[in-house]
């Protein structure tokens, strides 16, 4: 096939509609995309989260002021996140989804002591790489 799904291991998806790759196949084709992924709810961000900041300065303002169309924010491009490819090779872009399919990027929302008693995620940080955002956003 000539499509494709890269996806985070960090996200949430189940609430999502069960036709979700459907719609992105469906809204890829509908506006020649590359690429095209779900959107993220960044509303329930802690305040103590260390990716608060980040989320409010720069992810909330890049969707409110985005081109929509029949829900799709055209010019807010993806990285992973839960994204459908057209093309065979790996790329920051496309379009990205709204309403109810929105994926949840869990590391938004823990708390400072949530991440520290979380011993998976620990176990996480601990052996990630430099690629890993949230080691960035904590600074390690």
């Amino acid at each position: 096939s000539e499509y494709y799904v890269v996806t985070d291991q960090d996200l949430g998806i189940n609430g999502t509609p069960s036709n979700t790759l459907d719609y992105l196949l469906e809204n890829l084709e509908k506006f020649n995309l590359p690429k095209i992924g779900l959107g993220l709810e960044w509303q329930p961000t802690p305040i103590d989260s260390p990716y608060f900041e980040h989320i409010y300065n720069y992810e909330r303002r890049r969707f409110n002021n985005s081109r929509i169309v029949d829900n799709i924010h055209l010019d807010v491009s993806v990285d992973t996140i839960f994204a459908l490819y057209k093309h065979q090779y790996y790329f920051i872009g496309g379009a990205s989804t709204s309403g109810e399919y929105r994926a949840k990027h869990f590391p938004w929302y823990m708390t400072v002591e949530e991440r520290e008693l979380n011993e998976e995620f620990m176990y996480y940080i601990k052996h990630a790489s430099n690629s890993s955002s949230f080691k960035t956003f904590l600074g390690l």
